[in-house]
């Protein structure tokens, strides 16, 4: 007979390190293992179209656009969910602007939000800001999914059209 094991969050995100590691063990990944694992993942599916820019260019394009930017991915989900996007508190498109608690703020395709969510709960996140950081520059406090309506409501926030 089985005997059914009840786990904790904690204790599978545990379970799920302890795994990926020895598989890289395995493979002589070395120390941090599961953070190379997770870093695969953003190089695979979060990897700009054109590669990454100097921080000089980040910085300037955030500027021209008014606090935010938006980085065509090499992967295409589908037609909407194919960027990161990254705003600063004041950003002139927004209608209302984002609360100081979550920005700078970048969020990434739902599909693939929900992917890193599924294999590693919370914990990418923090990989996800310095790897982010580190390639653009561009200081983050927050990241999320593109259509994660509990942190953002786009119907609140969307873009500030003059036209009207």
């Amino acid at each position: 007979m089985k005997k059914i094991v009840r786990l904790t969050e904690a204790e599978l995100i545990s379970l799920i390190k302890n795994t990926i590691n020895e598989q890289f063990d395995e493979k002589g990944g070395g120390s941090n293992n599961l953070e190379k694992a997770i870093i695969s993942i953003f190089e695979k599916d979060l990897k700009p179209y054109h590669g990454w820019m100097s921080r000089k260019d980040y910085k300037d394009d955030l500027k021209d656009g008014g606090g935010e930017i938006f980085l065509q991915l090499e992967r295409n989900f589908d037609d909407f969910d194919n960027s990161i996007w990254y705003s600063l508190c004041v950003n002139t498109n927004l209608i209302k602007q984002i609360s100081e608690s979550m920005c700078p703020l970048a969020t990434i395709p739902d599909t693939i939000y929900g992917k890193l969510m599924g294999l590693f709960g919370d914990i990418w996140k923090d990989i996800f800001i310095n790897w982010f950081e580190k390639n653009t520059g561009l200081k983050v406090k927050m990241v999320s999914s593109q259509f994660y309506e509990d942190v953002l409501d786009f119907n609140q926030i969307l873009v500030n059209d003059p036209t009207g």
